[in-house]
């Protein structure tokens, strides 16, 4: 849980970063829910955080069905070097 912050001030970051507006827009008419209730949260982001807390130490791939992560895919591996593979794309 030690970069819990780290994840929470990533997808902060996006949410202030009018470029990634089209990922955003994406990300809420998937999740059913709008760009102004914030960015993601609850559990996902202990997953991501313990998933960044492994990729200290070694090559970390993460296999996901989660929109979460596989829309800010790239943000995730420049921020934490974390691979995330879309499963619905096996």
């Amino acid at each position: 849980m030690s970069l819990l912050h780290d994840v929470e001030d990533m997808y902060s970051n996006i949410w202030s970063d009018q470029t990634k507006n089209e990922k955003k827009r994406k990300w809420a008419q998937i999740k059913h829910t709008s760009i102004d209730k914030g960015p993601p949260n609850g559990p996902d982001l202990k997953i991501l955080a313990t998933s960044a807390k492994l990729a200290q130490d070694e090559v970390v791939e993460l296999l996901t069905f989660d929109n979460d992560f596989i829309l800010f895919a790239d943000e995730i591996l420049n921020r934490f070097g974390i691979s995330i593979k879309n499963g619905w794309l096996l």
